[in-house]
């Protein structure tokens, strides 16, 4: 007889990945298409809500990561001890690389901490596209 509470005891949510219908393959294309449009070095407001929405479309980031990464800056500033100016076009892979600084000596497996390093690495690989071409 089979277990009928072993589906329903599984873990979903947000943080946990249980949607595999997505290759390495396209997500590896999904993101040098994507670097070819934003240079995440240097990059506006606007410009990152539209790559976090990119990114969403293309199953690289969830909803709720999508949701996080399109906040303002006065959001992102609040998360720092330091001030960032308006301005100034963001850095995203300088910002997430501090971030996840911030919280290395933690052993906490937070989904905060989740997330800067899953933004830092995704960042990271953006940078290295648009840099480098695919």
């Amino acid at each position: 007889m089979q277990n009928s509470t072993a589906s329903s005891n599984r873990q979903s949510g947000p943080l946990i990945a249980n949607n595999f219908s997505y290759s390495k393959t396209s997500i590896k294309k999904s993101i040098c298409q994507i670097s070819q449009h934003y240079d995440v070095t240097c990059i506006s407001e606007k410009q990152k809500t539209a790559l976090s929405k990119e990114l969403f479309d293309a199953h690289i980031i969830n909803a709720i990561e999508h949701a996080i990464l399109s906040l303002p800056l006065q959001s992102i500033q609040d998360s720092f001890s330091k001030v960032l100016s308006p301005e100034l076009p963001l850095d995203l892979v300088a910002m997430y690389r501090y971030k996840v600084s911030l919280n290395k000596n933690k052993l906490d497996l937070s989904p905060a901490k989740a997330i800067d390093e899953k933004f830092l690495f995704i960042m990271s690989k953006l940078s290295e596209q648009h840099n480098s071409g695919c």
